[in-house]
C-alpha cells in the first residue's frame, strides 16, 4: 500500500527476510498488549531470541482484492479460524496439553504434550 496516493502498488518481489521480522514483530507486540503479564513478557522476549530471523510467514502468489470490503473478507478467513481444531486437543490439565498432530516426517497421526506456554507460542 503506497501511504501517498493510497493505492495498492504491484510488487514483483517481496523481501521475505523482511516480512517474517514484521509479522514476528508485529504478532508478539499485540500478544505483549492483549495479555499483560510476566509469563507472556518472558514468551515475548524467548521467541525473539529463540527466531532472530523472524516467524515463517507463508504467503502464497495472488492477486490482491480491489476493494477494502474484500480485503477484509480475505483477511479474516485467516483471523477468525483457530490455529487448531478443538477436537484435536485431547486433555489440558493446568499445565500441559494434549493434542493431536500429524507428523511430517511419518505422516501419521501422533499425540504430544506439551506445556501450556510453548503450545501458545506453537499455536501463535
Amino acid at each position: 500500500m503506497d501511504k501517498n496516493s493510497q493505492r495498492w502498488e504491484h510488487l514483483e518481489y517481496l523481501p521475505y527476510p523482511m516480512l517474517h521480522k514484521k509479522w514476528q514483530w508485529y504478532l508478539l507486540e499485540m500478544v505483549r498488549e492483549g495479555i499483560d503479564t510476566e509469563e507472556v513478557e518472558q514468551l515475548v522476549d524467548s521467541c525473539y531470541r529463540s527466531y532472530p530471523k523472524g516467524f515463517v510467514a507463508n504467503v502464497q502468489k495472488g492477486e490482491v482484492p480491489g476493494r477494502y470490503e474484500s480485503l477484509a473478507r480475505y483477511l479474516a478467513k485467516y483471523v477468525v479460524s483457530p490455529p487448531i481444531s478443538m477436537r484435536r486437543i485431547d486433555g489440558y490439565d493446568g499445565e500441559t496439553v494434549r493434542y493431536q498432530c500429524r507428523s511430517h516426517k511419518t505422516e501419521q497421526i501422533e499425540e504430544e504434550r506439551v506445556d501450556v506456554y510453548p503450545f501458545i507460542g506453537r499455536m501463535i
